[in-house]
């Protein structure tokens, strides 16, 4: 049956990817913001000792991507992504459980592995499989559920922790992963009798290292690499920005709604997407989010504060989706799955430092104004790069 054709099974695919998107990300991504401030509160632990844990996990989930695509091309989708789960689930329930600093790290590193198995290069590796001509809008829609984690995940999970404590939220947000997203995989992720023509699963040693020589790739890679830095950094920070202000609480809602913008902001893009230019989007995009790091600093009142956070969210969702989209243009269909497995695994390698660096300025800064100020010069500097280095024909 035709991908174009609403009745096609890739599209139950999406939908399933969909899911696995909104509990990665919830409890993976938008939830790091929650974890951090409880574990402060809660252990005493310093800022930059709990962020590194934090960076660590990032740092050591960017290695693991660029062989996600080698994974599911050898154990098949369903198990590693419900491997993920799992891993996820044992890391988030073992969360409230630590005492000591090298616990702390420990579970990070098991979750590192959840992450790595459930996000970006895993979803667009799935779907690679089922789709070609309409793999871009695929991609834009199950991504969609990466903000839905945020604004699902983070509140519920806040609430619980007000209602229960850390420690019981944590179990049941674990117990959640490992009975129901990891069966959700296991299940219904499924490959096609004919995989799209993308190669997509089966990325060869030797086209790595030819990507890591393409001028192309790194036009790409550098300029979300620094932009994964910056959101990766004010997204963990957010609650702990916000909170002086708004409480623990209202910050968690502040939170949410950023992720309420990024949906609204994936799918305005997803309805005009292929009648833009990717490059110039993303551009205007990240500075778009300089220009609401610049405004928290500048007037850190409550109005301006919600403001600042649904603006910098519109484009929080595209700047995940985006690099996907300029790979679907710019280089052959059969080479999406392992160039965006590559990608994800460069860009999040040096996003992996954003917290830490983040937790580090404001330590030595007294406060998170010239830290968030230097994370506002960093985006205008992707926009730059991504707008100003745009190479010629399409890569083969």
């Amino acid at each position: 049956m035709n991908e174009h054709s609403r009745a096609y099974r890739g599209w139950r695919m999406v939908a399933v990817c969909f899911a696995v998107a909104t509990l990665a990300w919830g409890f993976g991504f938008y939830g790091q913001g929650v974890y951090l401030a409880h574990l402060l509160k809660l252990r005493g632990w310093s800022l930059s000792l709990v962020s590194g844990a934090v960076t660590g996990f990032y740092f050591v989930s960017a290695i693991m991507v660029a062989f996600v695509a080698d994974w599911i091309a050898r154990f098949g989708a369903p198990r590693v992504v419900a491997g993920g789960m799992i891993a996820t689930g044992a890391a988030v329930a073992a969360l409230g459980l630590v005492r000591e600093a090298w616990q702390l790290y420990a579970v990070y590193l098991l979750m590192s592995l959840g992450w790595a198995s459930t996000s970006l290069a895993a979803i667009t590796t799935v779907l690679g499989m089922w789709f070609s001509a309409r793999r871009g809008l695929a991609v834009s829609l199950a991504l969609t559920g990466a903000s839905a984690g945020g604004i699902l995940v983070v509140p519920a999970v806040q609430a619980l922790i007000d209602a229960k404590g850390f420690e019981t939220a944590m179990l049941v947000g674990g117990a959640l992963l490992a009975l129901v997203g990891a069966p959700l995989a296991l299940w219904l992720i499924e490959a096609p009798a004919a995989p799209a023509a993308s190669g997509g699963a089966r990325p060869a040693a030797q086209r790595k290292g030819e990507l890591l020589r393409s001028f192309r790739f790194w036009s790409i890679a550098g300029a979300f690499a620094i932009v994964w830095v910056t959101q990766t950094a004010f997204l963990t920070h957010e609650i702990n920005i916000f909170a002086p202000v708004l409480g623990t609480s209202g910050a968690a809602a502040a939170v949410a709604a950023t992720t309420l913008a990024a949906v609204a902001g994936r799918l305005a893009m997803g309805s005009v997407v292929d009648r833009l230019d990717k490059r110039l989007t993303t551009a205007l995009s990240v500075v778009s989010q300089a220009a609401a790091l610049v405004a928290l600093v500048l007037w850190p009142e409550p109005a301006v504060i919600w403001a600042a956070a649904m603006i910098y969210g519109l484009s929080v969702g595209n700047v995940i989706t985006l690099p996907a989209l300029i790979v679907q243009h710019e280089f052959d269909p059969h080479a999406f799955g392992g160039v965006v497995a590559l990608l994800t695994s460069v860009t999040q390698m040096f996003g992996a430092f954003g917290p830490a660096l983040l937790g580090l300025g404001r330590d030595l800064a007294g406060g998170y104004g010239a830290p968030i100020v230097c994370c506002a010069l960093l985006n205008v500097c992707a926009g730059a790069i991504v707008l100003l280095l745009k190479p010629g024909a399409r890569h083969t």
